[in-house]
């Protein structure tokens, strides 16, 4: 008796036909929701992408910073020890974050016009350091002093902060952007959950009544 009513319930016309409405709710529900995350997702790595261009311009201009630092410490004392700084920008630091943010910029021409604006400008300073430190082995600590005292070194770090200060600036606005784009994908995944929700209580209350009045009629 069990299995004949629950064969009968199953080829029920009113529960299959019933049961559609609050199949379709639940199936687009479910495609708007991956959507929707998927494209939260996305705008979660624009705005990681876009902090990890601005970390990598920071460390250019520290990196850039130190070795000077370095460079000044081995002029006054002639000391190699300070100059490990240097040697640690110019051979990893500045070539790593360079390739960096060519490559996470490789999308953005505009920005990739400044990072070969701040390639060129590093180049130019790291030869100026260089050729200090020259001086200083070769002929001691007033000629390199003098080197020093003219601020062309100066002069080329100020064009490096302008250039760094650019790129961020241009990012900045990427990230409030992004971060706007963002806070709206996660208002609109919690409002589609919410509508979905409702909707569907609302389709099965309808069904219900839809379902009663089909069996009572009948």
């Amino acid at each position: 008796m069990f299995n004949s009513l629950t064969l009968r319930k199953f080829h029920d016309p009113v529960a299959i036909i019933s049961a559609i409405p609050l199949t379709v709710v639940v199936i687009a529900g479910s495609a708007l929701s991956y959507r929707s995350h998927a494209l939260l997702e996305q705008n979660t790595s624009l705005v990681v992408h876009t902090y990890q261009v601005m970390d990598a311009t920071r460390d250019l201009l520290l990196a850039g910073d130190d070795a000077e630092t370095g460079q000044r410490g081995f002029v006054i004392t002639g000391d190699d020890s300070f100059l490990s700084s240097y040697l640690q920008a110019s051979e990893r630091t500045i070539p790593e974050r360079l390739r960096a943010m060519e490559t996470m910029l490789g999308d953005d021409p505009p920005q990739l016009q400044r990072v070969s604006i701040l390639r060129q400008l590093l180049k130019d300073k790291f030869e100026e350091l260089s050729l200090t430190i020259q001086e200083r082995r070769m002929h001691g600590f007033e000629a390199s002093r003098v080197m020093v005292e003219n601020q062309s070194g100066k002069k080329i770090m100020d064009e490096i902060r302008k250039s760094v200060s650019e790129i961020d600036q241009a990012e900045q606005r990427l990230l409030s952007e992004r971060t706007l784009q963002l806070k709206i994908r996660q208002r609109r995944i919690i409002l589609l959950g919410v509508s979905t929700a409702i909707l569907s209580i609302v389709m099965r209350l309808l069904v219900a009544v839809w379902r009663q009045r089909v069996l009572r009629g009948g």
